[in-house]
């Protein structure tokens, strides 16, 4: 994007409000949830142009690219995912929902029938509770659709989702000692574990709080924590170099019009760049179709799966794959 600023004549963005991203980035490493907060609200308000300058550069990359264009939509699925997080993390029903409803069409694309099946009849059943079962309603409007292991509802005391919570409770008790192991083929061993489960957790948790030193203050969640922080910084710096040894699909100054594979160069055929390039548009089509014609007449009809075609389809039956290749002419001469 910097050498698109510079044909453009334009600045990205000046000392003052790189450093003001920088407090922002120290703040959330730092769990200043506050700070964080008031940054951010100032990071709205500065960087306005700069958000007005991403705009221009994503329409441009996307009309000048079809690989710019599929990446954009990989970064729209992962920031769709972050949102589900968020909304299971910060207990945020009505944003929840809006998340389950945007991801139907991505099943729908990919081809997970069953998702894009229930999906749809999850979120209308959830969304008749306000009408049918008010205290349900209220109660998942509370945060009463996932699970907060402790009462402290601070930045770092984050919720989870039922089955995380489930996994990390039951699950792993009855793996660990003093659990199912071993008894599981004796049924009545295993049934005076399960009644007696939640009396013998009790126990446990009390005596672990007994041994913590550290329990009267706030636990910081482990995604918060500086090792976690800097293991995940990383991480980001490893991608953007392997990215960079590849292909970058954001630098305009490089990357071909046609739809390519950035790791090994190779360019879709036809029909790969054309059901890549309208994956959630086709996926929305498909949902609106379903939800039209057998939502509600014949939802328990078998379904043909539709999947949307990817690289990995570029092959001949025999097993010899007929692709073409972009290199740069850089390294090719």
């Amino acid at each position: 994007m910097q050498s698109w600023l510079e044909k453009k004549g334009k600045c990205a963005i000046t000392g003052a409000q790189e450093q003001l991203l920088r407090d922002v980035q120290h703040a959330f490493h730092g769990n200043d949830k506050a700070t964080a907060q008031q940054l951010i609200g100032e990071v709205e308000t500065e960087l306005t142009g700069i958000q007005n300058i991403i705009q221009t550069f994503i329409v441009e990359g996307a009309k000048q690219s079809a690989t710019f264009g599929y990446w954009l939509m990989f970064l729209k699925g992962a920031d769709l995912l972050l949102r589900i997080l968020l909304s299971e993390r910060e207990a945020d029903f009505q944003l929840h929902l809006n998340s389950m409803c945007e991801v139907i069409p991505w099943f729908r694309a990919a081809g997970r029938t069953n998702y894009a099946k229930y999906m749809p009849v999850y979120v209308a059943e959830m969304k008749a509770l306000e009408h049918e079962q008010p205290e349900a309603y209220t109660f998942m409007q509370e945060g009463g659709f996932v699970v907060r292991r402790s009462e402290d509802h601070s930045f770092n005391c984050v919720a989870l989702a039922t089955d995380q919570a489930l996994e990390q409770t039951i699950n792993r008790e009855g793996k660990s000692q003093g659990g199912v192991v071993g008894f599981t083929l004796r049924k009545a061993a295993l049934t005076r574990w399960l009644m007696i489960r939640h009396v013998t957790t009790a126990y446990v948790d009390a005596m672990k709080d007994l041994c913590d030193t550290d329990a009267k203050g706030p636990k910081a969640h482990r995604e918060h924590g500086a090792s976690r922080m800097d293991r995940d910084e990383g991480d980001i710096q490893k991608i953007m170099e392997a990215v960079e040894q590849k292909q970058n699909p954001f630098d305009l100054d490089s990357i071909p019009e046609e739809l390519i594979n950035i790791a090994s160069g190779q360019v879709a055929s036809e029909k790969v760049a054309k059901e890549l390039s309208s994956f959630l548009q086709d996926g929305a089509e498909q949902n609106a179709i379903f939800i039209e014609q057998r939502l509600a007449k014949s939802f328990w009809d078998p379904e043909k799966r539709k999947q949307c075609a990817t690289f990995k389809d570029m092959k001949t039956s025999g097993g010899v794959s007929t692709r073409k290749v972009h290199m740069d002419s850089d390294v090719l001469f």
